[in-house]
């Protein structure tokens, strides 16, 4: 041993005895003091959608050419830059990349924005 090594004794806390009468009634406080849920109130939906959500569902609705038109365009760019990849050219090759990615994100952006605005829609006809 080295002078810096001391005895280290370990004394487990001792346990406190609460009565079971002052736990139970610490407890009936406690619930007492919890306030029953409040009622939510719901609005009723309008009777007919808002000209910006009819011209959104004409442009992004189910029936719209954004979403695969955002694929085709997508699917071109892909094949364009794995075309590039094939000729050896790293820099046309890594631009079509990222143009991949930016035309993608667009695409998911649309098909989301397409799935709230037929929701919305789904809400008025229901």
């Amino acid at each position: 041993r080295t002078r810096f090594h001391k005895r280290i004794s370990y004394h487990p806390p001792k346990l406190i005895d609460i009565p079971s009468t002052m736990l139970v009634q610490s407890l009936k406080k406690a619930s007492a003091a919890v306030q029953p849920p409040r009622k939510i109130t719901v609005a009723a939906p309008a009777e007919k959608p808002s000209e910006n959500l009819v011209l959104a569902n004409k442009y992004f609705g189910g029936d719209s050419m954004v979403i695969p038109a955002g694929c085709f365009i997508t699917a071109c760019i892909l094949g364009t830059g794995l075309w590039e990849f094939k000729k050896g050219n790293k820099i046309g090759q890594q631009k079509f990349m990222r143009a991949r990615v930016a035309a993608q994100g667009l695409t998911v952006a649309a098909m989301m924005g397409s799935l709230a605005i037929q929701s919305k829609m789904a809400e008025f006809s229901a």
